[in-house]
Protein backbone atom coordinates (compact mmCIF):
# COMPACT_ATOMS: atom_id res chain seq x y z
CA UNK A 1 0.00 0.00 0.00
CA UNK A 2 3.13 2.41 0.72
CA UNK A 3 4.67 1.44 -2.56
CA UNK A 4 1.63 2.26 -4.75
CA UNK A 5 -0.20 4.98 -2.90
CA UNK A 6 3.12 7.11 -1.73
CA UNK A 7 6.06 5.56 -3.97
CA UNK A 8 7.81 4.51 -0.62
CA UNK A 9 9.39 0.89 -0.44
CA UNK A 10 9.50 -0.08 2.98
CA UNK A 11 12.53 -1.99 3.83
CA UNK A 12 12.68 -5.36 6.25
CA UNK A 13 13.66 -3.26 9.19
CA UNK A 14 10.22 -0.86 8.75
CA UNK A 15 7.79 -3.89 7.85
CA UNK A 16 8.87 -5.00 11.72
CA UNK A 17 6.66 -2.19 13.25
CA UNK A 18 4.03 -3.52 11.12
CA UNK A 19 1.58 -5.28 13.52
CA UNK A 20 -1.98 -7.12 12.06
CA UNK A 21 -4.06 -7.27 15.73
CA UNK A 22 -6.88 -7.41 17.75
CA UNK A 23 -6.54 -3.98 18.92
CA UNK A 24 -9.18 -4.51 21.88
CA UNK A 25 -6.80 -7.23 23.45
CA UNK A 26 -3.20 -6.80 22.46
CA UNK A 27 -1.46 -5.59 25.37
CA UNK A 28 1.44 -3.00 24.16
CA UNK A 29 4.68 -2.24 26.56
CA UNK A 30 4.60 1.42 24.92
CA UNK A 31 2.78 4.56 25.08
CA UNK A 32 3.41 7.03 22.12
CA UNK A 33 3.02 10.99 21.54
CA UNK A 34 0.52 10.24 18.85
CA UNK A 35 -2.36 8.14 18.54
CA UNK A 36 -4.49 8.11 14.68
CA UNK A 37 -6.97 6.21 13.94
CA UNK A 38 -10.13 5.44 11.49
CA UNK A 39 -12.33 2.62 14.02
CA UNK A 40 -14.80 0.26 12.92
CA UNK A 41 -18.35 1.79 13.52
CA UNK A 42 -21.07 -0.80 14.43
CA UNK A 43 -23.17 -1.74 17.53
CA UNK A 44 -21.84 -4.43 19.54
CA UNK A 45 -24.71 -5.63 21.46
CA UNK A 46 -23.41 -8.03 23.83
CA UNK A 47 -21.06 -9.80 21.67
CA UNK A 48 -17.49 -8.77 23.62
CA UNK A 49 -16.06 -10.66 26.66
CA UNK A 50 -17.45 -8.89 29.94
CA UNK A 51 -13.32 -7.64 30.68
CA UNK A 52 -13.60 -5.84 27.37
CA UNK A 53 -16.82 -4.26 27.48
CA UNK A 54 -15.63 -3.21 31.84
CA UNK A 55 -12.86 -1.48 30.21
CA UNK A 56 -14.76 1.31 28.60
CA UNK A 57 -16.84 2.42 31.96
CA UNK A 58 -19.49 4.30 30.92
CA UNK A 59 -18.85 4.45 27.32
CA UNK A 60 -20.22 0.99 27.41
CA UNK A 61 -24.13 1.76 27.42
CA UNK A 62 -25.19 -2.17 26.54
CA UNK A 63 -27.06 -2.52 23.87
CA UNK A 64 -25.99 0.95 21.94
CA UNK A 65 -22.53 0.37 22.69
CA UNK A 66 -20.38 1.40 19.23
CA UNK A 67 -16.90 -0.44 18.17
CA UNK A 68 -15.40 2.78 17.75
CA UNK A 69 -16.46 3.61 21.84
CA UNK A 70 -14.32 0.80 22.74
CA UNK A 71 -11.61 1.20 20.22
CA UNK A 72 -11.62 5.42 21.46
CA UNK A 73 -10.86 4.33 25.14
CA UNK A 74 -8.14 1.53 24.58
CA UNK A 75 -6.21 3.91 22.29
CA UNK A 76 -6.50 6.89 25.04
CA UNK A 77 -4.94 4.10 27.21
CA UNK A 78 -1.56 4.02 24.71
CA UNK A 79 -1.62 7.92 24.77
CA UNK A 80 1.42 9.74 26.70
CA UNK A 81 0.27 12.12 29.35
CA UNK A 82 0.54 15.42 27.23
CA UNK A 83 0.09 12.96 23.99
CA UNK A 84 -2.32 13.52 21.74
CA UNK A 85 -5.24 11.27 19.48
CA UNK A 86 -6.84 12.23 16.39
CA UNK A 87 -9.67 9.79 15.69
CA UNK A 88 -12.46 9.96 12.19
CA UNK A 89 -15.31 9.34 14.20
CA UNK A 90 -19.28 9.49 13.34
CA UNK A 91 -20.83 12.81 14.49
CA UNK A 92 -23.63 11.06 16.48
CA UNK A 93 -21.46 10.38 19.35
CA UNK A 94 -21.01 14.56 20.00
CA UNK A 95 -24.52 15.22 20.98
CA UNK A 96 -26.42 11.80 21.46
CA UNK A 97 -28.49 11.17 24.31
CA UNK A 98 -26.62 7.17 24.27
CA UNK A 99 -23.08 8.51 24.10
CA UNK A 100 -23.28 10.62 27.30
CA UNK A 101 -21.35 8.22 28.77
CA UNK A 102 -18.42 8.10 26.87
CA UNK A 103 -18.42 11.67 26.65
CA UNK A 104 -18.16 11.78 30.42
CA UNK A 105 -15.37 8.85 29.54
CA UNK A 106 -13.51 10.76 27.32
CA UNK A 107 -13.27 14.05 29.87
CA UNK A 108 -11.66 11.65 32.29
CA UNK A 109 -8.83 10.91 30.06
CA UNK A 110 -8.53 13.94 27.79
CA UNK A 111 -9.15 17.77 26.69
CA UNK A 112 -11.02 17.89 23.41
CA UNK A 113 -9.00 20.36 21.73
CA UNK A 114 -10.39 20.26 18.19
CA UNK A 115 -13.90 18.36 16.14
CA UNK A 116 -13.57 19.32 12.60
CA UNK A 117 -16.77 18.25 10.63
CA UNK A 118 -16.29 16.78 7.32
CA UNK A 119 -18.29 17.92 4.36
CA UNK A 120 -18.09 15.13 2.70
CA UNK A 121 -20.63 12.28 3.33
CA UNK A 122 -20.18 10.09 0.15
CA UNK A 123 -17.28 8.41 -1.20
CA UNK A 124 -15.60 8.56 1.78
CA UNK A 125 -16.06 4.65 2.66
CA UNK A 126 -17.02 2.43 0.34
CA UNK A 127 -20.39 1.26 -0.19
CA UNK A 128 -21.76 3.62 2.65
CA UNK A 129 -23.07 7.15 3.57
CA UNK A 130 -21.89 8.78 7.16
CA UNK A 131 -21.90 12.00 9.12
CA UNK A 132 -17.98 12.04 10.19
CA UNK A 133 -15.74 14.53 12.02
CA UNK A 134 -12.46 14.12 13.07
CA UNK A 135 -11.77 14.40 16.87
CA UNK A 136 -8.99 15.77 18.68
CA UNK A 137 -7.75 15.16 21.89
CA UNK A 138 -5.19 16.01 24.67
CA UNK A 139 -4.21 13.43 27.11
CA UNK A 140 -4.62 14.85 30.78
CA UNK A 141 -0.98 15.05 32.33
CA UNK A 142 -2.20 13.75 35.52
CA UNK A 143 -5.42 12.79 37.34
CA UNK A 144 -7.48 15.40 37.13
CA UNK A 145 -10.89 14.46 36.60
CA UNK A 146 -13.21 16.25 34.34
CA UNK A 147 -12.97 19.78 33.22
CA UNK A 148 -15.15 22.12 31.73
CA UNK A 149 -13.31 23.60 29.28
CA UNK A 150 -13.39 25.23 25.32
CA UNK A 151 -12.58 23.94 21.58
CA UNK A 152 -12.25 24.88 18.15
CA UNK A 153 -14.16 23.83 15.96
CA UNK A 154 -14.17 23.70 12.28
CA UNK A 155 -15.35 22.24 8.74
CA UNK A 156 -12.64 20.22 6.54
CA UNK A 157 -14.46 20.06 2.76
CA UNK A 158 -13.98 17.31 0.14
CA UNK A 159 -10.19 18.62 -0.77
CA UNK A 160 -9.17 18.54 2.29
CA UNK A 161 -9.21 22.58 3.15
CA UNK A 162 -9.86 23.06 6.75
CA UNK A 163 -12.45 26.20 7.70
CA UNK A 164 -11.76 27.30 11.47
CA UNK A 165 -15.75 28.26 12.63
CA UNK A 166 -14.95 29.60 16.32
CA UNK A 167 -15.34 26.98 19.53
CA UNK A 168 -17.42 25.53 21.67
CA UNK A 169 -17.77 24.55 25.35
CA UNK A 170 -17.68 20.38 27.01
CA UNK A 171 -20.31 20.26 30.01
CA UNK A 172 -18.39 17.97 32.26
CA UNK A 173 -22.08 16.17 33.03
CA UNK A 174 -22.50 13.98 30.08
CA UNK A 175 -24.56 17.28 28.51
CA UNK A 176 -24.36 17.24 24.43
CA UNK A 177 -21.03 19.00 22.89
CA UNK A 178 -21.48 21.15 20.33
CA UNK A 179 -21.03 20.19 16.12
CA UNK A 180 -19.28 22.89 13.97
CA UNK A 181 -22.57 24.37 11.74
CA UNK A 182 -22.06 25.95 8.40
CA UNK A 183 -23.73 29.23 8.45
CA UNK A 184 -24.73 32.84 6.97
CA UNK A 185 -23.14 36.07 8.48
CA UNK A 186 -26.49 36.52 9.74
CA UNK A 187 -27.15 33.68 11.84
CA UNK A 188 -24.89 33.61 15.05
CA UNK A 189 -24.71 29.99 16.87
CA UNK A 190 -24.34 29.79 20.64
CA UNK A 191 -21.75 26.96 21.38
CA UNK A 192 -23.21 25.93 25.08
CA UNK A 193 -26.48 25.13 26.62
CA UNK A 194 -28.58 27.81 27.57
CA UNK A 195 -27.95 29.03 31.23
CA UNK A 196 -30.31 28.63 34.35
CA UNK A 197 -30.60 32.26 33.93
CA UNK A 198 -31.91 33.02 30.85
CA UNK A 199 -35.44 32.65 29.77
CA UNK A 200 -36.15 30.35 27.50
CA UNK A 201 -39.25 27.93 26.31
CA UNK A 202 -39.41 24.42 24.93
CA UNK A 203 -42.24 22.40 22.91
CA UNK A 204 -43.86 21.50 26.56
CA UNK A 205 -44.30 25.73 27.07
CA UNK A 206 -45.72 26.17 23.68
CA UNK A 207 -48.28 23.35 24.46
CA UNK A 208 -47.43 20.25 22.62
CA UNK A 209 -46.36 16.97 23.72
CA UNK A 210 -44.02 14.69 21.79
CA UNK A 211 -44.72 11.43 20.08
CA UNK A 212 -43.01 9.34 17.88
CA UNK A 213 -45.07 7.40 15.53
CA UNK A 214 -46.41 3.77 16.92
CA UNK A 215 -46.36 2.23 13.57
CA UNK A 216 -43.70 -0.12 12.08
CA UNK A 217 -44.16 -0.82 9.04
CA UNK A 218 -42.05 -4.06 8.68
CA UNK A 219 -43.52 -5.41 12.18
CA UNK A 220 -47.38 -4.91 11.30
CA UNK A 221 -47.78 -5.97 7.56
CA UNK A 222 -51.00 -7.58 8.74
CA UNK A 223 -52.87 -4.56 9.44
CA UNK A 224 -51.80 -2.18 6.65
CA UNK A 225 -54.53 -1.33 4.22
CA UNK A 226 -54.52 0.00 0.39
CA UNK A 227 -58.01 0.89 1.13
CA UNK A 228 -60.08 2.03 4.10
CA UNK A 229 -62.03 -0.25 5.60
CA UNK A 230 -64.11 -0.52 8.82
CA UNK A 231 -62.52 0.27 11.76
CA UNK A 232 -59.31 1.45 9.86
CA UNK A 233 -57.03 5.05 10.41
CA UNK A 234 -55.71 6.66 8.43
CA UNK A 235 -51.74 6.45 8.47
CA UNK A 236 -49.32 8.91 8.11
CA UNK A 237 -46.10 8.07 6.72
CA UNK A 238 -42.94 10.87 6.33
CA UNK A 239 -43.86 12.22 3.41
CA UNK A 240 -46.85 13.29 4.42
CA UNK A 241 -44.29 16.34 5.05
CA UNK A 242 -43.52 17.81 1.94
CA UNK A 243 -40.26 19.94 0.83
CA UNK A 244 -42.57 23.32 1.33
CA UNK A 245 -43.85 22.71 4.79
CA UNK A 246 -47.18 21.64 3.74
CA UNK A 247 -48.82 18.68 4.65
CA UNK A 248 -50.03 16.10 2.30
CA UNK A 249 -51.86 13.02 3.62
CA UNK A 250 -51.07 10.93 0.49
CA UNK A 251 -47.91 11.62 0.71
CA UNK A 252 -46.99 8.31 1.54
CA UNK A 253 -49.08 7.02 -1.91
CA UNK A 254 -46.24 8.04 -3.97
CA UNK A 255 -44.24 5.32 -3.09
CA UNK A 256 -47.33 2.83 -3.03
CA UNK A 257 -47.06 2.69 0.53
CA UNK A 258 -50.61 1.81 1.96
CA UNK A 259 -52.25 4.78 3.82
CA UNK A 260 -54.31 2.44 6.19
CA UNK A 261 -54.05 1.08 9.54
CA UNK A 262 -56.26 -1.56 11.07
CA UNK A 263 -55.71 -1.27 15.02
CA UNK A 264 -56.28 -4.65 16.95
CA UNK A 265 -58.57 -2.89 19.25
CA UNK A 266 -61.19 -0.53 18.64
CA UNK A 267 -59.97 2.57 20.77
CA UNK A 268 -56.23 3.11 19.87
CA UNK A 269 -54.40 5.12 22.48
CA UNK A 270 -51.51 6.22 20.25
CA UNK A 271 -54.12 7.94 18.24
CA UNK A 272 -53.87 11.70 17.62
CA UNK A 273 -56.91 13.26 17.14
CA UNK A 274 -56.64 17.11 17.39
CA UNK A 275 -54.09 20.41 16.14
CA UNK A 276 -50.85 18.60 15.72
CA UNK A 277 -47.80 19.05 13.50
CA UNK A 278 -45.69 16.16 12.10
CA UNK A 279 -41.81 16.12 12.28
CA UNK A 280 -40.11 13.90 9.40
CA UNK A 281 -37.82 11.68 11.91
CA UNK A 282 -34.57 11.04 9.45
CA UNK A 283 -32.95 13.83 8.03
CA UNK A 284 -29.57 14.45 6.69
CA UNK A 285 -26.91 17.15 5.58
CA UNK A 286 -27.67 17.00 1.84
CA UNK A 287 -31.40 18.64 2.73
CA UNK A 288 -32.12 22.37 2.94
CA UNK A 289 -33.21 21.42 6.20
CA UNK A 290 -32.70 19.11 9.34
CA UNK A 291 -35.94 19.71 10.85
CA UNK A 292 -38.86 19.13 8.26
CA UNK A 293 -42.34 20.33 9.96
CA UNK A 294 -45.76 20.55 8.53
CA UNK A 295 -49.23 21.52 10.32
CA UNK A 296 -51.50 18.94 10.14
CA UNK A 297 -54.24 20.27 7.91
CA UNK A 298 -57.24 21.20 10.08
CA UNK A 299 -59.52 19.83 7.22
CA UNK A 300 -58.08 16.49 7.68
CA UNK A 301 -58.40 16.51 11.38
CA UNK A 302 -61.99 17.59 10.92
CA UNK A 303 -63.07 14.28 8.92
CA UNK A 304 -61.12 11.95 10.95
CA UNK A 305 -61.71 13.52 14.42
CA UNK A 306 -63.91 10.96 15.74
CA UNK A 307 -61.27 7.99 15.86
CA UNK A 308 -57.90 10.45 14.78
CA UNK A 309 -55.26 8.93 13.18
CA UNK A 310 -51.57 7.33 13.57
CA UNK A 311 -48.23 7.72 12.13
CA UNK A 312 -45.26 5.22 11.18
CA UNK A 313 -42.08 5.19 12.89
CA UNK A 314 -40.02 8.08 11.08
CA UNK A 315 -42.76 10.24 11.82
CA UNK A 316 -42.93 12.62 14.85
CA UNK A 317 -46.35 14.01 15.98
CA UNK A 318 -46.06 17.27 18.06
CA UNK A 319 -49.72 16.93 19.72
CA UNK A 320 -51.61 20.20 20.95
CA UNK A 321 -52.93 19.68 24.37
CA UNK A 322 -55.99 21.82 25.09
CA UNK A 323 -55.36 25.61 23.89
CA UNK A 324 -51.50 25.43 22.78
CA UNK A 325 -50.12 29.48 23.08
CA UNK A 326 -48.71 28.68 19.81
CA UNK A 327 -50.60 27.79 16.52
CA UNK A 328 -49.66 24.20 14.71
CA UNK A 329 -48.98 26.81 11.30
CA UNK A 330 -46.76 28.93 13.32
CA UNK A 331 -44.68 26.44 15.43
CA UNK A 332 -44.13 24.41 11.87
CA UNK A 333 -42.62 27.84 10.65
CA UNK A 334 -40.56 28.31 13.25
CA UNK A 335 -38.79 24.85 13.38
CA UNK A 336 -38.61 25.11 10.06
CA UNK A 337 -36.78 28.44 9.92
CA UNK A 338 -33.32 28.49 9.04
CA UNK A 339 -32.38 30.23 12.59
CA UNK A 340 -33.95 26.48 14.20
CA UNK A 341 -32.63 24.21 11.86
CA UNK A 342 -28.84 26.11 12.22
CA UNK A 343 -29.65 25.72 15.71
CA UNK A 344 -30.54 21.76 15.50
CA UNK A 345 -28.27 20.72 13.61
CA UNK A 346 -25.01 21.99 16.15
CA UNK A 347 -26.49 19.09 18.49
CA UNK A 348 -27.83 16.53 15.98
CA UNK A 349 -24.38 14.65 14.57
CA UNK A 350 -26.76 11.44 13.57
CA UNK A 351 -29.43 11.37 10.67
CA UNK A 352 -32.29 10.22 13.17
CA UNK A 353 -34.02 13.66 15.05
CA UNK A 354 -34.24 12.58 18.38
CA UNK A 355 -37.02 13.58 19.92
CA UNK A 356 -35.38 13.91 23.55
CA UNK A 357 -33.39 16.50 21.65
CA UNK A 358 -35.75 18.49 19.55
CA UNK A 359 -38.00 18.45 23.37
CA UNK A 360 -34.89 20.32 24.63
CA UNK A 361 -34.62 22.90 21.87
CA UNK A 362 -35.08 26.28 23.36
CA UNK A 363 -37.22 28.76 21.69
CA UNK A 364 -38.36 31.71 21.62
CA UNK A 365 -41.11 33.61 23.89
CA UNK A 366 -44.20 32.99 22.37
CA UNK A 367 -45.50 36.26 23.46
CA UNK A 368 -42.90 37.99 21.20
CA UNK A 369 -44.11 35.47 17.89
CA UNK A 370 -44.32 37.35 14.66
CA UNK A 371 -47.99 36.48 13.09
CA UNK A 372 -47.94 33.47 11.01
CA UNK A 373 -48.97 35.36 8.29
CA UNK A 374 -46.82 38.35 8.57
CA UNK A 375 -44.13 38.25 5.10
CA UNK A 376 -41.08 38.83 7.47
CA UNK A 377 -41.91 36.13 9.39
CA UNK A 378 -38.05 34.09 9.18
CA UNK A 379 -36.43 37.21 9.84
CA UNK A 380 -38.23 38.36 12.88
CA UNK A 381 -37.59 34.36 14.12
CA UNK A 382 -34.21 35.00 13.75
CA UNK A 383 -34.01 37.96 15.94
CA UNK A 384 -36.16 36.04 18.58
CA UNK A 385 -33.92 33.04 18.06
CA UNK A 386 -31.03 35.48 19.16
CA UNK A 387 -32.06 36.56 22.56
CA UNK A 388 -31.46 33.15 23.54
CA UNK A 389 -28.19 32.60 24.58
CA UNK A 390 -27.49 28.75 23.94
CA UNK A 391 -29.25 25.60 22.33
CA UNK A 392 -30.92 23.21 24.31
CA UNK A 393 -32.13 23.72 28.06
CA UNK A 394 -30.30 22.01 30.53
CA UNK A 395 -32.18 18.98 32.22
CA UNK A 396 -33.60 19.86 35.75
CA UNK A 397 -31.63 16.65 37.31
CA UNK A 398 -29.75 15.48 35.18
CA UNK A 399 -26.83 13.84 37.20
CA UNK A 400 -29.36 11.65 38.95
CA UNK A 401 -30.17 10.80 35.65
CA UNK A 402 -27.29 9.88 34.42
CA UNK A 403 -25.87 7.48 37.48
CA UNK A 404 -29.26 5.52 36.44
CA UNK A 405 -27.62 4.87 33.09
CA UNK A 406 -24.47 4.39 34.42
CA UNK A 407 -25.83 1.28 36.69
CA UNK A 408 -28.45 -0.13 33.85
CA UNK A 409 -24.75 -0.01 31.80
CA UNK A 410 -22.94 -1.57 34.17
CA UNK A 411 -24.98 -4.54 35.33
CA UNK A 412 -25.20 -5.18 31.20
CA UNK A 413 -21.59 -5.19 31.08
CA UNK A 414 -21.55 -8.29 32.90
CA UNK A 415 -23.59 -10.71 31.07
CA UNK A 416 -21.59 -13.68 30.65
CA UNK A 417 -20.34 -14.48 26.79
CA UNK A 418 -19.71 -18.12 25.61
CA UNK A 419 -16.86 -19.08 23.79
CA UNK A 420 -17.94 -18.76 20.47
CA UNK A 421 -19.52 -15.67 20.67
CA UNK A 422 -16.33 -13.87 21.57
CA UNK A 423 -14.99 -15.75 18.42
CA UNK A 424 -17.10 -14.49 16.14
CA UNK A 425 -16.86 -10.76 17.72
CA UNK A 426 -12.83 -10.53 17.00
CA UNK A 427 -12.02 -7.17 15.25
CA UNK A 428 -8.52 -6.88 13.16
CA UNK A 429 -6.76 -3.21 12.86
Amino acid sequence: MFYEEFGVALGREARSTIRRADTLITKLDQRFDLVVGNPPYGRIGSRLTPAALMAAGRANNGGHTNFYSLFLMRALDWVKPGGGLVFILPTSFVAGPYFSGLRQEILDRADVVRIDLHEQRENLFVGAVQDVCMLTLRRHSKAVGRAHHAYDIGIVDAFGGHKSIGFAETPTNGEPWMLPVATNRHIIIPTRLAQRASRYFTLTDYGYRIRVGKVVPTRERESLRTTPTKGTLPLLWASAVRPDGTFSATGGGRSKNPLWFLPPVKDVPFATKGPSVLVQRTSNRDQNRRLNAAPVCPKFLKVHRQHGFVAENHVIILEALDDPRVSPASLAQILNSPAANQRFSAVSGSFSVSAKILGRLALPDPDLLPLETDKKFTAKIEACFEAIDGVLVPLPNAHSAQHAVEKTCNLRSRVALDDDTRLKARRFA
